[in-house]
C-alpha cells in the first residue's frame, strides 16, 4: 500500500517519499537479481562493454556511481567498475556523459567516445609501466598484451588440448613480453613448445637465448660485451663452448681475422 512520506504540518513530502521508494525498489528481488546479473556479465565481457551498458540503465534502474564500485571488472588495471570510470581529474566518466549544450538540451555521449576514453585512459596506464622490471606482470609490454585481452575479447579463457584451461589475457601478455625482450628467444621458446615442452621449460630455453650476451668490442686481451663486462680470451672461448655468446659462425670467422690482421696471439675455436 502507498504511503507517502509526510513532513511535521501534515503535507505530502514528495523528496522524502522518492527517496522512500527508491530504497524500496533497490531492497526488491527484481533490483537484487538485476545488478547479479550485470556482475555476471562484468566477469564475461570487457570492461569497456560493461561501462557502456552500465551507462544505458543507470538511470532507469536506479543504478548510481557507488553501485559502480562494486561491480568487479577485469582488466584496465582496476579491481571495479567505478575505478574503471575514473578520469585523471578524479571526475567519473558518468559525470561526462551528459553533455549539455547552449539551450539545455542533454544527450548521451556516442558508444565511440566512450571507446575513445577507454583507448586514452590504456595510453595513459601503459606509459606509467616500466619498460623493464624484475616482475614481467609490471612490465609495459606484458601490460599491453594482457590489456589487449581484457579490453576487446569476450572470451578470455580457451581449452588447451590437455584439458586445463588458458587464461588467454595471461598468455598474451607473457606473449607480448617475450617478443618485445627478444624476438628471438620468442622463436626459440615456440620451438620448445612445438617439441612438447611445458611452459616453465620452453621459458627456460627463450632465457637461454635472451640473456646472451654479444660482442660490441675486441681489445689485445680479450673482448667486451653488451653487458659492458670486459672478458680474457680464455674466459670468452668458454663462453663460446657453453652458446652463452650470441655469435654466429660468420661472426666469428670475421672476429678471428681481425685479431690476424692486428696481429694478437689468439688461440680461439668455433665451438
Amino acid at each position: 500500500i502507498y504511503e507517502p512520506v509526510r513532513s511535521s504540518d501534515g503535507s505530502v513530502d514528495h523528496e522524502a517519499t522518492a527517496e522512500s521508494l527508491r530504497d524500496q525498489i533497490r531492497a526488491s528481488r527484481e533490483f537484487k537479481a538485476l545488478f547479479r546479473t550485470i556482475v555476471q556479465l562484468a566477469s564475461e565481457y570487457p570492461a569497456k562493454d560493461i561501462l557502456q551498458a552500465f551507462i544505458s540503465v543507470n538511470n532507469d534502474y536506479m543504478l548510481d556511481d557507488e553501485d559502480a564500485f562494486s561491480i568487479p571488472v577485469s582488466g584496465a588495471g582496476c579491481a571495479n567498475l567505478g575505478e574503471y570510470m575514473l578520469t585523471e581529474e578524479g571526475e567519473t566518466i558518468l559525470d561526462g556523459i551528459i553533455v549539455t549544450d547552449f539551450m539545455g538540451n542533454k544527450g548521451e555521449v556516442s558508444a565511440e567516445d566512450i571507446a575513445k576514453f577507454s583507448d586514452e585512459y590504456l595510453q595513459e596506464f601503459l606509459a606509467a609501466c616500466p619498460v623493464e622490471d624484475k616482475d614481467v606482470k609490471k612490465t609495459r609490454a606484458y601490460n599491453e598484451g594482457y590489456m589487449a585481452v581484457m579490453l576487446n575479447s569476450k572470451n578470455i579463457t580457451r581449452r588447451l588440448p590437455d584439458g586445463t584451461w588458458e587464461n588467454l589475457a595471461i598468455a598474451t601478455g607473457y606473449e607480448y613480453y617475450r617478443a618485445h625482450k627478444s624476438p628471438e628467444g620468442n622463436v626459440a621458446f615456440h620451438a620448445a613448445i612445438r617439441e612438447g615442452k611445458d611452459v616453465k621449460e620452453a621459458m627456460r630455453e627463450f632465457y637461454k637465448v635472451s640473456n646472451k650476451e654479444k660482442v660490441i668490442g675486441i681489445r689485445p686481451d680479450g673482448v667486451t660485451l653488451t653487458s659492458g663486462r670486459k672478458i680474457n680470451w680464455f674466459i670468452f672461448q668458454l663462453k663460446l663452448k657453453h652458446k652463452e655468446v650470441d655469435l654466429s659462425k660468420e661472426d666469428f670467422d670475421r672476429l678471428l681475422k681481425t685479431t690476424e690482421e692486428k696481429g694478437w696471439k689468439v688461440d680461439l675455436q668455433w665451438a
